[in-house]
């Protein structure tokens, strides 16, 4: 057979690794708007463009500052062929602005470049007040040029990448406008994924030794992380004497498979937010294929080949999705105040609110755990300390986080060196920002060009260069007369920082926009709030995100009304000081219907109303049933009625034929609309000429139909509280009519009962005793083999972590709580979903466990549910 390679042609591409800019065509519209002619050049229209920003963003009396740095900027961008590329940048935040598509306020070291900030791709963050650094997103070291024939090329590897923060729902709007302004040149970028150390080692265990999952977690568990880099399998057999242990003996095989298997392409995918625009169409250079998109209805266009090569010969743009950016938006464009007036530097009723930031929740970065402890612990009382919170919560900069909270809190100031103690006095003397090390670098004698170079090759741990830079810095500090200590101190902290610093600008221009989302949210929460909502539909979990949304309005003297079939919008909205839920996000119910439906309702329908509404507007029954189940018609309810009544008339109303319906109209008001006491007077009863309303035969049908809603019924009514609990979380996220505490504290069992406030307000080494329902159940092995069962619970109001261990002590003695709790539960822990009652003592946050039953009694809308649940009780007692 031959070659396959004989079979194939040279593809001569004399200029790989440089990238040609897509042609950017300034519209007539846009000459007219800065006054331009139509020969105007794409450099001078930069300049009219700036100058426009200009005078509308500069303050009075720096108008030299600025003009130098402008001026500066220009010629650097002129003279590396950049024009294109940020006018390229600005036509998709035009097209934003004119959509009134929400964006953010800029990210990563693009708003180091006042252009940027001057033309309205970056905003409210100005890089000259904040001493951001060019350097970092462009200088002559970043770039490589190439002229070929009157053409303009710029190295890929050296060019800047450019993420834009888009409002989430509004993002394919925006990939939409490039697809038709660069047609057959964009695409998405393939992610090629490969079998890393840690996944690796864990699935190779399982496969090659048969190992349960947490025994193959536990040893995968042993491949350490080192400031969110995970280690090579080598360096783990090097570092950790009992993985090395295994490794020599019982994991022989599999380690050696491991490592043969390491770094090989494991899997392909799309990533997340990334795409390539051409100057070229895609298939004259690059392999290219449809995908499932995002939707994973249509199919898009996407690159063969992985970010890292494309990035060399295309214009990569990172397009993000960000829910922040619409619910800003939305809530600034119905108040007074605009964005540029906010005093986003040190307003009290910003920070005042991070001295104990109980309530995260739509908060932008506080809402992630890490972000959200640092911050509990710094008390940030200005944008520089929450910029740092930024920083420090990222791997590797945490461990500075107590030293910056003492300097924020007790003003205790630990120098590096005096030489640095005004460039490192607003960070606590901590090098937490990459700008730090430029200034110092810059300091001792270095331009900011030198020093940006000096900080790639000491991040990208260059070992060739390394050595010489650190004799530059003693060099430099020689010709300039410094101490030797002053070199020393900066070579340590420049490599020490390249595992923990961070970029300032994007660190600033990221909590402007936590702060933006603190006041809006603290000076107008119902806004604020119902934004918030909204926005929920577009999360992974929505009524998860609604559950935690909810919880955090107590705090803002609010409440979430329930949804209701004649108050609901379709949307959520303001009545009175509340939000009422709105019907479009009850779970499993379609909007089109509930569109349909709100055109037959009115304010004064009865229930009778309603259900033929629903009938016309072809809602599916099983959709009425969950609207009625989650309180969506409790007006209807008479008192010592329940829902699950309610729904099993609405189930048996949907039985009747037209002219059954009828009669219920006609003899319903005399059973004060009862549908169930109706239908049973028109089986025992006669019409005027004498017929049956409802005949034998007839009858024997219906009930047949009927015999599976009333079975559901009957199991539902035994707790009808309960039903409404479970149904409220079910279809809404939230349950608003009781708490498990209420529920169950009459009971005969209830005696030492108390709610999750309670356990929440015990303190140490008290036992408590409690309900709950299980949001989250994790098991794994931990680092010293001990089993670990973890139970995330809560009660409709309140919410604490449960944990139970297999531990061993001193004597060898097993504990085994998790054990016993299987034994208790019919050799079965609990799952999500399940109402549990929990007793254990209380450690710090979390309750320890000694006793965890789960409730038996399940609650269904549906038959099928009600069935499977006594098949599986039956086959358990077989």
């Amino acid at each position: 057979m031959n070659n396959i390679l004989d079979n194939c042609e040279d593809y001569n591409y004399p200029l790989h690794g440089f990238v040609q800019l897509p042609e950017v065509a300034i519209e007539k519209e846009h000459l007219d708007r800065v006054g331009a002619p139509e020969d105007c050049s794409n450099l001078e229209f930069l300049r009219r463009l700036a100058w426009v920003g200009f005078q509308k963003l500069v303050p009075e009396g720096q108008e030299d500052i600025y003009k130098a740095r402008v001026k500066e900027e220009l010629e650097l961008v002129t003279k590396l062929g950049f024009i294109d590329y940020i006018l390229l940048i600005w036509t998709i935040y035009d097209f934003c602005a004119k959509e009134k598509i929400a964006t953010g306020l800029g990210r990563g070291s693009a708003p180091s470049l006042l252009l940027f900030y001057l033309i309205g791709v970056t905003k409210n963050v100005d890089p000259i007040k904040h001493k951001f650094v060019l350097q970092r997103f462009i200088s002559e070291a970043r770039a490589g040029v190439k002229v070929v024939d009157s053409v303009t090329y710029l190295n890929g590897d050296l060019l800047c990448d450019f993420d834009a923060d888009i409002s989430h729902s509004e993002r394919y709007r925006v990939i939409d406008f490039l697809r038709l302004k660069y047609p057959n040149r964009l695409c998405k970028i393939a992610n090629l994924s490969t079998f890393s150390s840690k996944i690796l080692l864990k699935d190779v265990v399982k496969v090659v030794l048969g190992a349960k999952e947490d025994d193959a977690k536990y040893l995968s568990d042993m491949v350490e992380k080192h400031f969110g880099v995970v280690e090579e399998l080598g360096e783990s057999y090097e570092n950790n004497p009992k993985f090395k242990e295994w490794a020599d003996g019982d994991g022989k095989d599999a380690y050696k498979i491991a490592k043969k298997l390491a770094n090989l392409i494991r899997g392909k995918s799309q990533h997340a937010s990334g795409y390539i625009v051409s100057f070229k169409e895609l298939t004259d250079f690059m392999p290219v294929e449809m995908l499932k998109s995002e939707s994973g209805v249509d199919s898009e266009l996407c690159s063969s080949y992985s970010m890292e090569y494309v990035a060399r010969e295309t214009v990569k743009l990172d397009i993000l999705g960000v829910r922040c950016c619409s619910v800003v938006s939305d809530v600034l464009n119905q108040i007074p105040e605009k964005m540029e007036d906010i005093n986003l530097e040190d307003d009290p009723l910003i920070y005042d609110s991070l001295q104990n930031p109980i309530a995260t929740a739509g908060i932008f970065q506080l809402e992630q755990g890490p972000t959200q402890r640092i911050a509990a612990q710094v008390k940030a009382r200005n944008l520089t300390h929450l910029s740092a919170v930024s920083a420090l919560s990222r791997p590797g900069a945490y461990v500075f986080a107590d030293q910056f909270a003492n300097y924020v809190n007790n003003g205790v100031y630990e120098s590096v060196h005096p030489f640095f103690d005004d460039i490192l006095k607003d960070t606590g003397g901590i090098p937490i920002f990459q700008e730090n090390l430029l200034f110092m670098a810059n300091k001792v004698g270095f331009s900011l060009t030198e020093s940006e170079i000096l900080r790639k090759i000491v991040g990208k741990k260059l070992k060739d260069k390394m050595a010489e830079w650190e004799q530059k810095i003693y060099d430099k500090c020689k010709e300039n007369n410094l101490p030797e200590k002053v070199g020393k101190v900066l070579w340590n902290v420049a490599n020490a920082s390249a595992s923990y610093s961070f970029n300032k600008s994007h660190a600033t221009c990221y909590s402007s926009l936590t702060a933006l989302c603190l006041f809006l949210r603290n000076k107008y929460p119902q806004l604020f709030f119902r934004s918030l909502l909204s926005q929920a539909e577009n999360e992974p979990s929505p009524l998860e995100e609604i559950a935690k949304i909810q919880s955090e309005l107590k705090y803002f003297d609010m409440k979430l009304l329930p949804p209701d079939l004649l108050l609901s919008a379709m949307d959520f909205a303001v009545e009175g000081k509340n939000i009422r839920f709105g019907l479009k996000m009850v779970k499993g119910v379609a909007a089109k219907a509930i569109e349909n439906l709100s055109k037959f309702k009115t304010e004064h329908s009865n229930k009778l109303e309603l259900l033929n509404s629903a009938k016309e507007a072809k809602l599916n029954i099983s959709v009425v049933s969950a609207l009625l189940a989650c309180g969506a018609l409790d007006s209807q309810l008479k008192e010592g009625s329940s829902r699950a009544r309610l729904v099993l008339e609405a189930q048996t109303y949907n039985l009747l034929t037209d002219k059954e319906k009828k009669l219920i109209k006609e003899h319903a008001p005399t059973f004060g609309l009862d549908i169930l006491n109706t239908v049973n007077y028109l089986k025992n009863n006669s019409g005027p000429d004498g017929k049956s309303y409802i005949k034998p035969s007839r009858w024997d049908t219906l009930y047949k139909k009927f015999l599976p809603f009333k079975e559901v019924y009957e199991n539902n009514k035994e707790s009808s509280r309960l039903c409404d609990f479970v149904m409220e979380r079910k279809m809404i996220g939230y349950s608003f009519s009781h708490n498990l505490y209420d529920i169950y504290k009459d009971a005969d069992e209830g005696e030492n009962l108390i709610p999750i406030q309670g356990v929440v307000e015990a303190c140490d080494d008290d036992t408590v005793e409690f309900m709950g329902v299980v949001t989250e159940a994790k098991q794994w092995k931990s680092k010293k083999g001990n089993q670990t069962l973890k139970l995330e619970v809560e009660d409709g109001r309140d919410k604490i972590t449960c944990m139970a261990f297999v531990t061993k002590d001193k004597k060898g003695r097993i504990r085994d709580t998790i054990g016993e709790i299987k034994r208790m539960n019919g050799d079965k822990l609990p799952v999500e979903e399940d109402v549990i009652r929990i007793r254990g003592t209380r450690k710090k946050d979390a309750v320890f466990m000694s006793f965890c039953e789960t409730q038996n009694h399940k609650i269904v809308l549906k038959y099928m549910d009600l069935k499977k649940a006594r098949d599986s009780e039956e086959a358990e007692i077989l």
